[in-house]
């Protein structure tokens, strides 16, 4: 029997014509070992790359020749000047038609804060006083303290709350230790739950 014959090996099948050969990717020298460790140290890439015979070299860069933005025309006339200078791009004109200044936005109250209501400040320098709403307060700018200050003392007198009533003395004893004393929550008290 004749000895049996090694096989050919397989050759790999052509791409098709007009098909885009992908790049070969290689592995770069400085790759990460793992936790963030790479291979070469800093100092090792900057010779190994030869980075120190480029230290100090700078490329000046080529400056680019600058547009005029004016031009000088010559005008006629004996007092006129004789020339003008005009902008070669116009400036944009800037407008707000929309834009409405501070004091012409419209301010909505709720319903239920009427002249008379004891109201509790949130916010400022003036949080958690208590306070008689004396009016619609129309502008709250760098007068909002001198505003609030005016409710205060309103408040604290008590101008007219109480007028109809008997006992109007004592109800504005009572008003004015209520209104003195700072609002503050207590225990097992929680803003979202109180109804006032």
């Amino acid at each position: 029997m004749a000895p049996p014959q090694p096989k050919a090996a397989a050759k790999p099948a052509a791409p098709p014509t007009g098909a885009v050969k992908k790049a070969k990717v290689g592995k770069p020298r400085n790759y990460d070992l793992g936790n963030g460790v790479v291979r070469f140290s800093k100092s090792k890439m900057f010779h190994k790359k030869a980075l120190y015979k480029f230290v100090g070299k700078k490329n000046p860069k080529a400056e680019k020749p600058k547009k005029p933005s004016v031009v000088v025309k010559q005008i006629g006339g004996d007092k006129n000047g004789g020339s003008r200078t005009v902008l070669l791009k116009k400036r944009r004109i800037v407008s707000h038609p929309h834009h409405k200044s501070f004091s012409k936005h419209v301010r909505r109250t709720r319903p239920n804060l009427t002249v008379g209501t004891v109201c509790i400040l949130l916010a400022g320098r003036h949080a958690g006083k208590r306070v008689v709403l004396a009016g619609e307060c129309c502008q709250w700018s760098s007068a909002e303290e001198q505003e609030v200050r005016q409710a205060e003392r309103q408040a604290q007198t008590g101008e007219d709350i109480f007028a109809t009533k008997k006992d109007a003395r004592a109800d504005r004893k009572s008003l004015r230790g209520y209104l003195k004393a700072a609002f503050g929550l207590r225990s097992s008290q929680f803003p979202h739950r109180m109804r006032f």
